[in-house]
């Protein structure tokens, strides 16, 4: 993974436009303007930055508590991060630490006859009991039906727009997003440079051979077909060879 200075010398480099004068002020500034407009967005609806947190409704403004249907207002807390949506919720509802103690072993038979009938309780409460489910509606309101837990804990995991400095985009995934984002700049010079015949530099003029770059657009439009034959998978395994 590259850090923006070398992701921007890299894409440069790419495209053949390293050393260049770009004709129009502040090429860099424009070129991860780019990418944080164009790329990033689309790139985050595909593969998100995943981020868990460990959450206590309590914490959280309720604006309605009730087994079948709970609403609460999510905290602030990731700024400018914009929450996509959630993948997974998971109650804290069983106590953890405590070990597991095996009935003694002894010839009463009525003891292991009440083992039985309270395993067979639970497995039938387990069938009956409705399946806990969640809903995210933007910005910021949390649904949760059927819920149960302990002392109010969750372990939420959200789906995020990615950092503006490209740090939350994973070593597994970088390649994905290099290559749309080389399109984009790609889709971006030639608009800007089309009208150009050539460039004037220290060491003379050189004409600009950026007909290649004309079918950028097209080409961004079948990577983008093909990622959404993928981009239900798991985002671990997102990679797009």
């Amino acid at each position: 993974m590259l850090n923006t200075s070398d992701l921007l010398t890299s894409i440069k480099i790419d495209l053949g436009i390293y050393g260049l004068v770009i004709p129009f002020e502040k090429e860099d500034e424009a070129i991860i303007n780019v990418l944080r407009i164009k790329t990033l967005p689309v790139f985050s609806t595909y593969s998100p930055y995943i981020l868990e947190v460990n959450m206590n409704l309590k914490e959280m403004r309720a604006l309605k508590t009730d087994y079948q249907e709970s609403i609460y207002e999510l905290p602030d807390i990731f700024g400018d991060n914009k929450i996509l949506y959630i993948r997974k919720i998971t109650p804290r509802n069983k106590m953890l630490g405590n070990g597991y103690f095996s009935p003694e072993l002894t010839a009463d038979y009525y003891a292991y006859n009440d083992l039985m009938l309270t395993q067979a309780y639970a497995n039938l409460q387990s069938i009956s009991t409705p399946s806990f489910t969640f809903k995210f509606r933007h910005p910021n309101l949390l649904y949760l039906y059927n819920l149960t837990t302990i002392a109010d804990e969750l372990k939420i995991e959200f789906a995020l727009h990615h950092l503006d400095n490209f740090a939350s985009i994973s070593n597994s995934t970088w390649q994905s997003f290099y290559e749309l984002a080389l399109l984009d700049v790609k889709i971006f010079l030639y608009n800007a440079m089309k009208h150009y015949t050539d460039i004037q530099t220290a060491y003379g003029n050189f004409s600009l051979k950026i007909d290649e770059w004309s079918n950028a657009e097209s080409e961004r439009k079948d990577l983008i077909e093909r990622w959404k034959d993928v981009f239900h998978l798991d985002v671990d395994q997102f990679v797009i060879a």
